[in-house]
């Protein structure tokens, strides 16, 4: 890797931000003000959308055809723009003319992530190789909505493209190795949003788990000790497996949607990561703003 000249670290970098909670919560809406964020910094206002929960992207388009950046702006009437719709590069993956299996087992189809890689690194060939950055058509940020969508068309894709199902047996059973290797595929989707030279944001609906004390083993003839639910409850992305326990440290913002259109912004027992490196700490929530979370200069 190359040393980082002094002089650049003294410029705002480009954030990753996960953007997590139930649904109807003010995800997708609250990135009209990463819009405004863009604006203001005259970066590049033009925003790739992958939308992976089918018509997801409407609260955005809506606010953009509109010419509000807020929800907030749009309820009061205030500080509108004009329309930027043209701003939103939207790539929609949904499931239209898919009729149904007349068999137990779903119905697994791998075009969609072959979709997604193309498009996706459609945006790396717009790259300089020299310098990194965008050499034509430059967008500010690229949206994943959400992850928990794009893990379902992985899930997919690994399963199809390895003849696996649930509840089979034998060779066609899923392993840990497939699990695994979905994560992993995951993983590869965000690292490589990340890595362009734009924000990256990834929405993830959530689960409640529940906090589980592990067992212990029976060994040399000793009994063993049953796992123990503590009854703590605690929230994770929804995504696969152990991802859901790690994702959050890959992402520089990650921030809890409340169902009042607030942004908590601080671990608890509940939440077990929020907050924003970008920032000197924040309070435990504000409004859904991305100048309030974001090292804006």
């Amino acid at each position: 890797m190359a040393l980082i000249a002094a002089d650049q670290l003294t410029a705002p970098q480009f954030a990753s931000i996960l953007l997590m909670g139930p649904p109807k919560t003010g995800k997708t809406s609250s990135l009209g003000t990463l819009h405004r964020v863009l604006r203001k910094r005259r970066l590049p206002t033009k925003m790739a959308f992958f939308d992976l929960d089918e018509d997801g992207a409407e609260p955005l388009l809506r606010l953009a055809r509109d010419g509000f950046e807020s929800i907030d702006d749009a309820r009061k009437n205030i500080n509108r723009i004009d329309p930027w719709l043209n701003d939103i590069e939207l790539h929609r993956f949904n499931t239209a003319g898919l009729r149904m299996k007349d068999t137990v087992t779903p119905n697994r189809r791998d075009k969609l992530a072959h979709d997604y890689i193309t498009e996706l690194n459609e945006y790396f060939d717009r790259l300089d190789n020299r310098t990194g950055t965008f050499r034509e058509k430059a967008i500010g940020a690229i949206i994943n909505d959400s992850i928990t969508g794009l893990t379902d068309i992985f899930e997919d894709f690994v399963f199809s493209t390895r003849q696996r199902e649930i509840g089979e047996e034998g060779p066609k059973a899923i392993s840990f190795n497939d699990w695994r290797l979905l994560a992993e595929k995951v993983m590869e989707a965000y690292k490589s949003c990340k890595s362009l030279p734009c924000y990256s944001v990834f929405t993830a609906h959530v689960e409640t788990r529940q906090q589980i004390i592990p067992g212990v083993p029976a060994q040399g003839g000793r009994a063993g000790i049953e796992p123990i639910a503590t009854h703590k409850v605690y929230d994770v992305p929804l995504v696969t497996g152990q991802l859901r326990d790690r994702i959050a440290k890959d992402f520089g913002v990650v921030l809890y949607t409340t169902p009042d259109y607030k942004w908590r912004t601080r671990p608890s027992e509940q939440l077990r990561s929020a907050g924003s490196r970008g920032r000197y700490e924040l309070p435990p929530e504000v409004g859904q703003d991305f100048a309030e979370v974001l090292d804006v200069g």
